[in-house]
């Protein structure tokens, strides 16, 4: 008995873990890259807006999402709260790519890496200013939807806030 007990669920797990991973082609990778950009082009198109509402669009809800941030770890419903502390003030960004890479893990998955330059421009008329601005995020695709499942974004420089 005992050793049937061990044997089922052994037997179960390598039949499960057996399966070959086929690499991607390149008209694969291409596929997923092309549907990449549009994804990132739409989640700098909404922050660009500085709309608190609608900069978690692309983000997944769900146990699995993570941002990490300077100030920390956040989840969907901390990040969510983080942002209208933080931007309340925030009229528009403008961002400046100085590289960008997409990695494509598998056909539902991609990781986007960005360095740039960032400007938020505040309601009070002074401009904060990132001029080394590093991002990278990692989407999946469930249901047909590309949903941002993890985040880190960070500054080489502390930001500089401009007084004109």
């Amino acid at each position: 008995m005992m050793k049937t007990t061990f044997l089922v669920p052994f037997l179960a797990m390598l039949i499960a873990c057996s399966g070959v991973n086929k690499p991607m082609t390149d008209a694969q990778r291409e596929a997923v890259k092309k549907e990449a950009t549009v994804v990132i082009k739409n989640v700098f198109d909404i922050l660009s807006l500085g709309n608190d509402e609608k900069r978690l669009a692309n983000c997944e809800n769900s146990s699995d999402f993570s941002f990490t941030l300077t100030d920390g770890v956040f989840s969907y419903d901390e990040l969510k709260s983080y942002i209208s502390q933080a931007l309340q003030d925030a009229e528009k960004e403008t961002f400046e790519t100085k590289s960008e890479k997409y990695i494509v893990i598998d056909p539902a998955c991609f990781t986007y890496i960005w360095k740039g330059k960032i400007a938020i421009y505040l309601k009070s008329g002074k401009t904060i200013t990132f001029n080394d601005y590093y991002s990278t995020w990692t989407f999946r695709k469930l249901a047909g939807s590309w949903k941002m499942v993890n985040g880190h974004e960070s500054s080489k420089e502390p930001a500089r806030i401009d007084t004109i």
